[in-house]
């Protein structure tokens, strides 16, 4: 986790990192991503994917993902994004 900033991130922030650990983990253009698209089913992640796109998360923002979240196969961008808004 990242102790150097001790600021909160803001929900702008938690989109524009979520996009781009997506993107890059899977090799993705995050100009293609929607809320609504799911991670498993329409990007291809595997349960190793989905735990780094989680640890880096969790790094760069500051925030603690729930371990549970990633392990739901429809979860989508937007319901990560609300699940780490909701921690503001």
């Amino acid at each position: 986790m990242n102790t150097a900033n001790p600021r909160k991130a803001t929900p702008e922030q938690i989109h524009e990192v979520l996009w781009r650990i997506t993107a890059d983990r899977l090799s993705k253009d995050p100009a293609q991503f929607q809320p609504t698209t799911r991670f498993v089913h329409d990007l291809g992640a595997d349960s190793l994917d989905r735990a780094e796109i989680a640890m880096g998360l969790e790094e760069e923002l500051a925030l603690t993902v729930p371990t549970t979240l990633f392990e739901n196969t429809e979860l989508t961008l937007g319901d990560v994004e609300k699940a780490l808004t909701a921690q503001l």
